[in-house]
């Protein structure tokens, strides 16, 4: 039998994902290998394969047949009975044609949409209305067929098959499947039995999970990936024989010999199977202003905003905006530039930060429109890099918003153009070498510590080779495989899994917009928690199948920078716009040649920070390399030491011709963007624009082929100006090398004005410009910590958490000037700690915290308790978190203090929630004094307990807030430490791998292990006052320096770098050089002895948070009482609040006033409460409420003493009656 007499129509790839071990150009090529003529894609309860697979098919001369094994709800739907709804039945669904097809997208997005409950479930009703088009078949043991015959219930089964045969007339199939498991052998017989008695076609399948036999062993692994379990694990899911793979035809008709009609009907069903892609561009409508175009209306709205970007248009400007809106409207672009500029324009009238990033600053329509920032002109930037003249492909604008707004742009295009035609993109993490080893070894318990050698043997880089070629290219990986049998089959396995997709998420940025419903164009799912479907194709296919795609991309920095625009306008009165920031700021330059650009956009790192120093920019052209000589290619080229030393005169400034000065001045003759080897393809090689930006993308991506085919064509081009041959073959070298490494200078550009906006902030608001970034990485306690460092680098007092000053955010707060401060023009500010930071703080506890306080500060524990805790907004570990972390400090009571008197504290306030529940006044409302606050009751039973220990004080900090802010146990080491050179945690972590380093710290934690060998050795937590780091101890260290490896021991260890590999891959576009985690292994330990002298100076305080710059320049010092520039009354000492003293509390037996139910209204309790104030005394007052008919509430009014006067007693009779005051 040859491959033309079966077809498989049961299959699942690599999208049945951790099911499918089988890779789409895999199955294709195994079956046009087999001469099939078609094969099906069926993968489980999605259609994420589909066009891909229908593209590899189309390649290699096989009928692509698109179909899904679905999952059917046992009941509904909208069913979600956790013991009736668990489980679902499989149902392979197959198209026929186009309108199957889109039938198939609708079930499929349904099912997500709709029925998802532990998988996406389609139900018989929406089955049954979208049938059209479709072919059925009866699935494996999982499917409803099978699962009733298996239960013994004939009844039930030929029920379901009857009412499919009625739903798919002709088209509902009975399939066979013999993988050796007995229970097949079973439903097979009820199969037949059915198939006869109604008369039902059969068809032959195997349910192929992988490509051939042998690869049964990697899916197992993956399986064992998937449900987090390992090979041994005896109760896991599994495959019980290794049968699943894609047989020829004479393996499966060796199967079922009595039913060739079987084998035959696979044929029948490709044959019938006619699905034909097309597709095209389909902008959505955007509704222009009567009279005008798309094209006219672009050209308006840009011509409109000339004046405002340029004060003067030359002709040279008007040509080039003629080119670029000829060139778009030509395109039928002219829509999507207003889409954009809509949006875009939409978030700045909710005062959303937005700016584009990329290849789109080189354009002058986006400039006029204000979509980018960057001027194309003055930065000379290119168009044609960002469209292409001769292309079809639709440009790409990438456009940064507030990560925190984001999801308010993506709402109003939802709105405006229809929730059923607007989703995100989806995107898929593959399983990359490192990645595969990890995920391979877990499954089969290869150990932790062999794991991690091997993977430090394997590179990252960006777009990873496979495992095999480290496999050929580094000796030590092969010894390691040819000489350990665990290792080769750990590799063996992982090469079988490896680049399969492991998960799917939604892509950070990708949006599209469709001019009818998606599901039509696309199948849609749901992804984590947003209202809004993200598709299943990715964005390479949701663009070839004619969505418009957008990108909007959360960008960190621009929720800082506004959040700092905020604090400006807050504190200072300056409204102040990012367009209104100079870019000729001379000491934000003289900060950035510093190299002090910590918080700053991209160039916080110690390498960039070093890169900046080296540089010294002195004006916006000068940053705008940086951005692109950061990176691994040209750092390890020497291409940035070339670079510096001619940008200050030390090398001499060259060009490999005259001709490219033009083109090379700015770059001091070094060839770093990518737009550079464009333009010297046009000017040298006499190449058009679109010839200039192919043949940059060939030597980009070292397209061998394409880059001989244009040599030739530069050299004659070259030659005809007169260039020799062997001058334009070197050039043309030099190209192609430096290509590789090549920049888009229009991104660069759009960062580096971003970059230099947030050091201008950093330079002349340092204040408003720090809080803002712990505000907007107040998740991050890493980065937290080092802009409170920061701080004390810039001499701002950190000030901590406080019930009645701090916000939910960090703030910024006027405190009084220094004594004998020389810069008090204005009130210098602080940074207050926000309440949001702290740990078990909800906002919307905070929100009502401060919504109290605007009827006055908290005065006590027992009043906030009072007027807030009784609500039931705070719990009993709220409060407990807020005194731990200093939030009650400024009560004047002793945080241990607080603890004790906590519970009475609540109860009090549960007392008060009881009162504002008895009528429409409370208690608090009688008592209340002139100013309409309660007046405060004393702290009457607060126990003298001593304060906790300084350790204790310190401990609750860091637990609460994440890291020590009032002290840390390390600081006082501090000047030692530095006086002795060790590095921060902070600067070890972006060390070299196997550099020698020293770093200092308390020890935080001990791990006691054993090797291999039995010996023992450690892992510590070794923590500076930036950070944390692990440091492995071996034993023959630990046997050397035991006695200083001690809990609590501040020591100073030198040893080497080693990078802690997560299995994460990197890829993409080659970016900055990025580090994960790093360990340092140990050489040896010295303890450091507490310094007598703990002073430093030499702090940079370039502003006071007005843009006004000190009168005496830098200071020295930092600010407050605590080590870290921090102001604050805990840990230490005594507070410095003063406590007024209080007066004497009531005594003597008490006077009783019962108020009737029938008085307890507003004018009643007001009259009531008048005649009280008016006649104080000593005697206690009780109050005894009628809360309900008989039912009599009683309260003691602490803090109220009266006296029983006659006159008293009198009013009181004529407000409530005879009889109501007792005990006088």
């Amino acid at each position: 039998m040859s491959g033309a007499d079966f077809v498989h129509l049961h299959n699942h790839t690599e999208f049945s994902l951790l099911d499918g071990a089988c890779r789409v150009k895999d199955l294709v090529g195994r079956v046009a290998e087999l001469g099939m003529p078609a094969v099906a894609l069926t993968d489980h309860g999605v259609m994420y394969g589909a066009v891909e697979f229908y593209d590899t098919c189309k390649k290699a001369g096989v009928k692509p047949i698109l179909g899904c094994e679905v999952y059917m709800a046992p009941r509904g739907r909208a069913d979600r009975d956790p013991v009736l709804d668990r489980e679902q039945y499989h149902l392979v669904l197959l198209a026929e044609n186009l309108t199957g097809y889109q039938n198939l997208m609708k079930l499929v997005s349904m099912a997500s949409l709709e029925g998802y409950y532990y998988k996406p479930r389609v139900d018989r009703e929406i089955l049954a209305a979208h049938s059209e088009g479709l072919i059925a078949s009866s699935a494996c043991l999982g499917g409803e067929l099978p699962s009733h015959l298996l239960a013994g219930n004939m009844q039930k089964a030929r029920e379901l098959a009857g009412w499919m045969a009625e739903v798919f007339p002709g088209r509902y199939y009975l399939e066979l499947q013999d993988h050796g498991i007995p229970e097949q052998r079973t439903a097979n017989e009820g199969i037949l039995q059915i198939a006869r008695e109604l008369d039902l076609p059969l068809i032959v399948t195997n349910d192929l999970h992988y490509l051939r036999k042998e690869d049964a062993q990697a899916h197992d692994v993956l399986l064992c990936i998937q449900t987090n379990t390992t090979v041994d694990d005896e109760k896991r899911m599994r495959f019980h024989a290794p049968e699943f793979y894609l047989k020829d035809a004479e393996e499966m008709a060796r199967l079922f010999p009595d039913h060739p009609e079987a084998m035959r009907n696979t044929i029948e069903i490709a044959e019938r199977c006619n699905v034909e892609l097309t597709f095209q561009q389909v902008l959505p409508h955007y509704e222009v202003p009567p009279g005008y175009t798309y094209e006219s209306y672009l050209e308006k709205l840009c011509r409109d905003n000339i004046p405002r970007r340029y004060r003067e248009f030359t002709p040279e400007m008007e040509a080039r905006l003629r080119f670029e809106l000829d060139v778009i409207q030509s395109k039928g672009f002219s829509a999507y530039f207003l889409i954009v500029n809509d949006f875009v324009h939409f978030a700045r009238s909710r005062g959303i930060l937005a700016q584009a990033r990329g290849s789109a600053a080189g354009c002058m329509v986006t400039y006029l429109l204000g979509i980018s920032s960057i001027d194309p002109i003055e930065n000379d930037l290119m168009f044609e890099r960002f469209l292409r003249i001769d292309g079809k492909k639709m440009p790409d604008i990438d456009v940064d918003f507030e990560d925190l707004r984001r999801d308010e742009v993506l709402q109003y295009v939802v709105e405006k153009y229809g929730a059923d035609c607007v989703a995100q993109i989806i995107t898929f993490g593959t399983l990359g070498p490192k990645a595969a080893v990890r995920d391979a070894a877990r499954a089969l318990q290869v150990p932790r510590s062999d794991v991690d050698r091997i993977c430090k043997l394997i590179p990252t880089m960006p777009s990873s080779p496979p495992l095999r070629h480290f496999l050929e290219t580094i000796p030590e990986l092969r010894s390691e495989y040819e000489s350990d049998p665990q290792i080769r089959n750990l590799f063996d396995t992982a090469q079988g899994i490896e680049g399969l997709s492991r998960h799917a998420s939604t892509h950070a940025a990708g949006v599209v917009i469709s001019k009818e419903p998606l599901t039509n164009v696309v199948p849609l799912q749901r992804t984590g928690d947003s209202p809004i479907p993200t598709t299943q194709f990715d964005f390479r296919v949701v663009e070839e199948v004619g969505l418009l795609k957008m990108d909007f991309l959360g960008l960190s920095y621009l929720t800082v920078v506004s959040k700092a625009l905020h604090l400006i306008e807050e504190t200072t009165g300056k409204k102040l716009t990012l367009d209104q920031i100079p870019l000729d700021d001379e000491r934000t330059y003289q900060m950035l040649g510093n190299g002090d650009a910590m918080g700053v956009f991209q160039v916080e790192s110690s390498g960039m920070r070093q890169l900046l120093r080296d540089l010294k920019p002195r004006a916006f052209k000068d940053v705008a390399p940086l951005i692109a000589l950061y990176r691994p290619g040209p750092l390890q080229s020497g291409m940035v030491q070339d670079f510096i030393a001619r940008r200050h005169g030390r090398a001499k400034v060259e060009y490999p011709h005259p001709m490219l000065e033009p083109v090379l001045k700015d770059t001091y003759g070094i060839l770093l963007y990518q737009e550079q080897v464009m333009k010297i393809a046009m000017v040298m090689g006499r190449f058009s624009a679109v010839q200039a930006e192919a043949l940059m993308k060939a030597m980009s991506k070292k397209k061998q082929d394409v880059m001989d085919k244009n040599r030739p064509l530069f050299i004659e081009g070259a030659e005809a100006q007169g260039v020799p041959k062997k001058t334009a073959e070197h050039i043309y070298e030099l190209m192609a090398n430096f290509a590789k490494y090549g920049f888009n200078k229009s991104h660069s550009a759009a960062y580096a004005l971003l970059m230099y906006q947030t050091a201008y902030l950093k330079c002349n608001y340092p204040v408003q410009y720090l809080a803002a970034l712990m505000t907007a990485f107040m998740e991050n306690k890493d980065k937290v910590v080092t802009y409170v460092d920061e701080c004390r680098h810039f001499g701002i007092p950190v000030l901590p958490p406080d019930i009645n000053k701090s916000q939910a955010d960090f703030s910024v707060e006027a405190i009084e000037p220094e004594e004998g401060a020389t810069d008090a023009l204005d009130p210098r500010y602080a940074v207050r700690f926000g309440l949001a930071a702290i740990k078990n703080v909800g906002r919307g506890v905070i929100e009502q915290i401060i919504a109290e306080r605007a009827n006055g500060p908290f005065r006590s524990l027992h009043e906030f308790c009072t007027r807030i805790g009784g609500s039931g907004a705070l719990n009993r570990a709220t409060i407990e978190c807020l005194i731990r972390a200093g939030a009650f400090d400024s009560t004047g009571v002793r945080r241990a203090q607080l603890i004790a008197a906590l519970d009475q504290a609540i109860a009090q306030g549960q007392r008060a929630r009881k009162e504002r529940e008895v009528g429409q006044f409370s208690m608090l409302d009688l008592l209340a004094d002139d100013a309409g606050q309660p007046e405060a009751s004393p702290e009457e039973s607060l126990p003298d307990v001593p304060e906790f220990s300084r350790e204790e004080l310190l401990s609750a900090e860091r637990d609460l807030l994440g890291f020590y802010l009032t002290d840390h146990p390390v600081m006082e080491y501090r000047p030692a430490l530095q006086r002795m050179r060790v590095l921060t945690t902070q600067e070890v972590a972006e060390r070299e791998d196997k550099e020698v380093v020293r770093v200092g710290g308390i020890i935080s934690r001990i791990r006691r292990l054993n090797t291999r060998k039995g010996d023992p050795m450690m892992v510590i937590g070794l923590e500076d006052w930036l950070g944390t780091i692990e440091v492995i101890i071996w034993p023959n260290v630990l046997q050397e320096y035991a006695p200083h490896l001690q809990p609590e021991r501040v020591v100073v260890i030198e040893g080497k770098v080693s990078s802690k590999d997560s299995g994460k891959e990197e890829s993409g576009e080659e970016e900055a050089p990025s580090r994960g985690q790093v360990e340092i292994i140990a050489e040896s330990v010295r303890p450091v002895r507490k310094p007598a002298d703990g002073g430093e100076a030499g702090l940079h305080a370039p502003a006071n948070g007005n843009g006004h710059h000190p009168a005496n320049g830098y200071r020295n010092g930092s600010r407050g009482n605590g080590a870290n520039g921090i102001s604050s009354t805990h840990p230490g000492g005594e507070p410095d609040t003063v406590v007024p003293d209080e007066p004497e509390p009531p005594q003597g037996d008490p006077v009783i006033i019962q108020v009737p139910r029938a008085h307890m209204r507003a004018r009643f309790l007001r009259e009531l409460r008048s005649a009280l104030q008016a006649h104080p005394g000593d005697r206690r007052l009780l109050l005894q409420l009628e809360v309900t008919p008989g039912d009599r509430y009683t309260i003691e009014c602490q803090g109220l003493g009266i006296r029983p006067a006659p006159e008293l007693v009198q009013r009181v009779h004529e407000l409530l009656g005879p009889g109501c005051l007792l005990g006088i």
